[in-house]
C-alpha cells in the first residue's frame, strides 16, 4: 500500500531553531520578571538594570524603559496596552491575510503558482504562536499583579502602583478587564491548543497512523500544527503547553500565591 507523503511547510523550515529560541526566550523572561514577583527582596541595581533590559524579550517596552521619568506611567496604562497587544496582533494579521489574498494574485501571480492557502496559513499560526509563546508571560503577570494588594493602615493598595487602591470604580472595571484576559489568554488559549493537539493526538506522527486516511489527516494536521510538537516525542508533544504553564508559576503564580498567604 503507497503511503501518503507528508509535506514540509514550504514556508517555514526552522522548527528546532525555533524550539531553541523558545526555551532560552522562556529562561530570560522569567529573570526579567523576578523583580516585580518578589517586591519584597532588595535586589542589586545592577540586576534590576539588567533585567529591565531583559523585558525586551517579553515585548514590554514599559519595562524596558524602566523608571524614566520622562516615560513614566501608571500601571493602568501598562496593564491596558499589555491587554491590547494580543488582539491587535491578531487583527493586523487577519487584514494582512485578506489583503495578501486580494493583491498577492494581481501582483505576484507567478511567484505564488506553488504556493498554498494551507501553507500561509501555517505560517501565519507558526508566526501568531511564537508572538503569544513570548508575550504569555508578561501579560498573564500584568494581570496577577492586579491582585498583588498591600494593606496600609486599614487600606488595600496595589503594590504595582500604591497611588491605586484594590477597590472603588476604577479598579473593578480594570480587574473586569483582567478576568476577561484571564479566561481568554491566560487560561484559554493554552486549553484550546491542548485541545486540538490532544483530539488529533492519534495522528500527531506518522508512525502512529494507520492507513492512508490517518496519514492524510497527519498531514493536514502538520502542516497547521506540526510547529507545537514536532521537536518531541510522542509522549511529550504537549511540552510547549507545559514550558508555558512553567513560566506562569514561576512569576505570576509566585506573585499570587505570595499575596493570598499574606492575606490569610
Amino acid at each position: 500500500m503507497p503511503k501518503v507523503k507528508v509535506p514540509k511547510n514550504p514556508l517555514t523550515d526552522v522548527g528546532s531553531v525555533i524550539m531553541k529560541i523558545k526555551l532560552i526566550m522562556g529562561f530570560v523572561q522569567c529573570i526579567s520578571i523576578f523583580p516585580k514577583t518578589f517586591r519584597s527582596v532588595e535586589w542589586p541595581e545592577e540586576f534590576k538594570r539588567f533585567s529591565s533590559v531583559l523585558n525586551i524579550f517579553s515585548i514590554d517596552l514599559f519595562g524596558l524603559l524602566g523608571n524614566e521619568c520622562a516615560f513614566k506611567t501608571g500601571f493602568y496604562p501598562k496593564f491596558l496596552f499589555q491587554m491590547a497587544i494580543v488582539p491587535g496582533v491578531l487583527g493586523l494579521t487577519a487584514i494582512a491575510f485578506l489583503l495578501f489574498k486580494i493583491l498577492a494574485p494581481i501582483l505576484c501571480k507567478k511567484r505564488l503558482s506553488n504556493v498554498t492557502t494551507e501553507s500561509i496559513k501555517s505560517a501565519i499560526f507558526e508566526i501568531l504562536f511564537l508572538v503569544i509563546y513570548t508575550l504569555y508571560t508578561s501579560i498573564s503577570t500584568s494581570i496577577f499583579e492586579l491582585f498583588n494588594c498591600h494593606k496600609i493602615q486599614g487600606e488595600w493598595y496595589l503594590i504595582a502602583d500604591y497611588t491605586k487602591k484594590c477597590s472603588g470604580p476604577e479598579y473593578n472595571s480594570h480587574l473586569a478587564v483582567g478576568f476577561v484576559g484571564m479566561a481568554f489568554f491566560t487560561v484559554g488559549i493554552p486549553l484550546t491548543l491542548f485541545f486540538l493537539m490532544w483530539s488529533n493526538r492519534k495522528v500527531l506522527f506518522p508512525d502512529d497512523c494507520e492507513g492512508n486516511d490517518e496519514l492524510k489527516r497527519h498531514a493536514t494536521i502538520f502542516t497547521m500544527y506540526g510547529s507545537m510538537y514536532e521537536d518531541y516525542k510522542p509522549s511529550t508533544f504537549f511540552f510547549d503547553l507545559l514550558d508555558l504553564f512553567r513560566r506562569l508559576m514561576l512569576t505570576g503564580g509566585l506573585m499570587l500565591l505570595g499575596t493570598l498567604l499574606f492575606r490569610l
